[in-house]
């Protein structure tokens, strides 16, 4: 039982050592691309269901959402939405920006990273 609850742990690690991000840090906005491209990957790879809205609908295993806060336009949008307006445009315009990782949860039965937010820096 504490050999699987350790290997559990070290998997969970290991899955979330891809988005290599603690809250407190800066990342440009090619980097946070990267970032909600990975979840999306992930979220393909695990078949997790979307609502008819096009956003994935959050389990308690691996699902996993992207957050953007943005401060200049007073908005907050997921990582779905701006997939859907292209991440070539999202790029284009804001990938010498800085956005600060405000926040992380963890799925409770997984120790997966459940959502991260990002927010704008000025």
């Amino acid at each position: 039982m504490l050999y699987t609850s350790i290997n559990k742990a070290n998997d969970a690690k290991r899955a979330n050592a891809v988005y290599n991000i603690s809250i407190g840090d800066e990342v440009s906005g090619s980097q946070l691309a990267t970032i909600m491209g990975r979840a999306i990957n992930q979220n393909e790879k695990n078949k997790i269901s979307k609502d008819p809205d096009g956003v994935y609908i959050e389990n308690n295993t691996d699902s996993i959402k992207v957050q953007l806060k943005m401060v200049t336009i007073e908005s907050t949008y997921n990582m779905e939405a701006i997939y859907a307006s292209g991440m070539t445009n999202f790029v284009a315009n804001f990938s010498t920006v800085a956005f600060k990782c405000t926040d992380i949860q963890y799925h409770k039965n997984t120790g997966l990273i459940s959502r991260i937010t990002f927010e704008e820096q000025q």
